[in-house]
This record gives C-alpha cells, structure tokens and sequence, in this order.
C-alpha cells in the first residue's frame, strides 16, 4: 500500500478519438506488458465516465520513479485520428469529470501537486496538455450541496473533511439528523455507528467500503 500522497499525476492513454476504451482495454494492455493490472487508479472515458483502476492507496504503475508516491488519472485519447502525433483532443465532458475528480483527489491529498505525466518524466508530451496552465485556469470547486455525487468514495474517519464528508453527512440524514457542513466531527462519528449497528457492521466510526456499500443500497 502507498505510505503517501506527494503527486496527482495526469496521463492520456495515447489513443485517437474514435476508439472509446476504458479501464477493462487499458487493463489488458498492461497485463500482456507483464504488469499484474492496470496502472492507473482512474480512467476517464471519452464521455466522461470515470472508471476505477488500481484501489486509491494501492502503489500504481503509471509514473516512472514517483509510483510510490503518487495517484494516476488517465485521459482516453491524446492522439490524432492517423496515430502520427500527439493531440489534445479530449471532449468537454472528459474536462468536467477531470475538473471535479481532481477537486476531489485535492480534498483527500492536500498537500499533494497535480501535474502531468510529462512533467515527472521528460521526453513524454503525455497527458498532451500543460497541466499547470489547465491548474490555473480551472474553475475551484464551490460550497457542494446535500445533492452532490461524488466520484471517489474512499474511507472516512474522524477529523476528515470536504465535499465526501457532505455527502456522506446528506445520506445519513435519511435516519439521523446532523449537520451536513462537511466536517467529520462526533456527531458524524455517532451516526455513522449508529447505521452500522443498523446494519449489523463493526460500529468503528469509519466508513469503509462494507460502510459505503451499505448506504449506497438506499439510493
């Protein structure tokens, strides 16, 4: 597992727009590389649907010299229709997922630098964009509402913050009144063993993913 987070590292997957892949064809192509999965942690699809790769604290195998240290995204696309060079040519609704998965990676990694493949390793034009341009010009995320929908649901415990916390906050209000302000205090702590003894989980306080499971079934 990763003992820490320094860099969110953005990657394409070196394909033309028309071939709409995602993680299972990307999973593939590493395997017969000899690598034991896929080494990304997120893949965006070309219609801007997020699929999951390696587990969110697992080591990836995506930036040479910094997997220990780093979380991977991939981008679908990144070459011209001929294959002769590098483009970016990623659709709008490939940016908005981006946008709002790296916001929520930001949440979890604070200290934790975004930039592209190319940045971390020279002689790459990957992901086929400047990310600290993209980074400055990007809309930051807003107060989230009770209706948000996050991407990444990854363990909470007491003393987290941010947009999941909100919504994990919103969910638990189908059965327990508390305040849905984004922080992970007592008073989450208490409702979330509440709904696990609810649910005949160990009442620990984190929400894990037998927790997560838990709650999505009543959505």
């Amino acid at each position: 597992m990763r003992k820490k987070t320094d860099y969110i590292v953005i990657h394409c997957s070196d394909t033309p727009p028309s071939m709409d892949i995602g993680a299972k064809e990307i999973d593939r192509w590493h395997r017969s590389k000899g690598w034991f999965r896929i080494g990304y942690h997120f893949v965006i699809r070309r219609d801007g649907t997020v699929e999951l790769g390696r587990e969110l604290n697992e080591v990836g195998a995506h930036t040479l010299h910094y997997n220990d240290r780093s979380v991977g995204v991939c981008l679908v696309g990144g070459m011209q229709e001929d294959r002769k060079k590098s483009e970016n040519n990623f659709t709008q609704a490939q940016w908005e997922t981006l946008d709002k998965l790296i916001g929520e990676l930001e949440q979890q990694f604070p200290q934790a630098k975004v930039l592209g493949h190319r940045d971390l390793n020279r002689g790459r034009d990957c992901p086929c964009f400047d990310v600290q341009n993209w980074m400055t010009q990007r809309a930051r995320p807003t107060q989230q509402d009770q209706a948000y929908h996050p991407l990444v649901y990854s363990v909470l415990k007491q003393g987290a913050r941010g947009p999941l916390v909100r919504s994990l906050q919103a969910k638990l209000n189908r059965w327990y009144g508390i305040a849905v302000d984004g922080l992970f205090g007592m008073e989450t702590k208490n409702a979330v063993q509440a709904f696990q003894r609810k649910e005949r989980l160990i009442d620990d306080g984190i929400v894990g993913p037998r927790t997560w499971s838990a709650l999505l079934r009543y959505e």
